[in-house]
This record gives C-alpha cells, structure tokens and sequence, in this order.
C-alpha cells in the first residue's frame, strides 16, 4: 500500500460508509505450468478454461439485487442487496483478470463470484445455473472460494470531493 495523498476531513468521515463506489479486480493465471512470479498475486487454474461463457455469467452480475448467495456469514439486520455497475474479463496473454464496480461488497463475494465463473469456465456449471441460484437468494449457495491472494481492491470513489 502506498499513501498518494492526504486530506483534512470532518472528524466523523467513514471511509467505508462514505465510499460510493469500489472497484476489486481479482486475476487468474492460466496455462498449463505456474508461474512462480506471480504466485501471491494471482490464482492458478490449470487447463482450458471458456472464457466466453465466464464472460457471459460476469455480464448477468450487473445491477441491483439481493447477492446473498455470494456472501460469508452477514451481521444481523445488514442488507444483501447491492448494485454491480459492471463486471468482466480480459486476457493478458494466459491471465485472466476479473473486474467488478459495485456500490458495495458482501464478505468474499467478489471470491465466490470468481469461484463460480471458473466452474463455469470449466463447464463444471452453466451461466443458467448460476443466474437461477442469484434469483433464488439462497444465503451461501454459491460456496466456491478463490483463493484471497487473487483479490486486490483497485480505487474507492467518493462523493463531496472526497478522492481515493
């Protein structure tokens, strides 16, 4: 983490009630051998993964709706809607990175999501299914964790004035 700059403000500021908007990219290494570089950074998945229908289940995750299927354990009262203003994937080579923008994030509910769109890139579930489960609202039905070191939070966006 790197500090870029610094701001005065109110004493009551909350930077994670006060946030707007948050962006988390997670990548996946994907090939046929590991990469030893990038082993705290991204998650390796071995073997042919379709990426156009990972690409079609990010695209189902836009807007606003209940994603306690993709949620940990949730404190008493707190709510599990959310609105994903965009979610998807680009190669760079044989990584896989995964970009989602959201009002707010359950806990490890960009990871379950990623867990999920690799089962379907691996054809172990279809976009339907995953779609199906979201309108169900299950809470923690969809339990395919990627790993944590996959996952870093990419800009915060702020009203007021207020920057990353």
């Amino acid at each position: 983490m790197a500090v870029r700059a610094v701001r005065e403000t109110p004493a009551d500021f909350d930077p994670r009630r006060w946030a707007r908007r948050r962006w988390y990219r997670y990548v996946v290494a994907n090939g046929e051998a590991r990469e030893p570089l990038s082993r705290r950074t991204a998650w390796f998945v071995e073997g042919h993964l379709d990426r156009q229908a990972m690409q079609q289940g990010a695209l189902a995750l836009a807007g606003k709706r209940d994603f306690s299927p993709f949620s940990g354990l949730l404190e008493p009262g707190r709510t599990s809607v959310r609105t994903v203003f965009k979610a998807g994937w680009r190669c760079e080579g044989s990584t896989l990175l995964f970009d989602i923008e959201a009002d707010a994030f359950l806990p490890q509910m960009v990871r379950r999501i990623v867990g999920e769109l690799v089962r379907v890139g691996r054809g172990a579930v279809t976009v339907e299914e995953i779609v199906r489960l979201l309108e169900q609202a299950e809470p923690g039905s969809m339990a395919h964790l990627a790993p944590a070191h996959g996952l870093c939070l990419q800009r915060v966006w702020y009203d007021e004035g207020y920057a990353e």
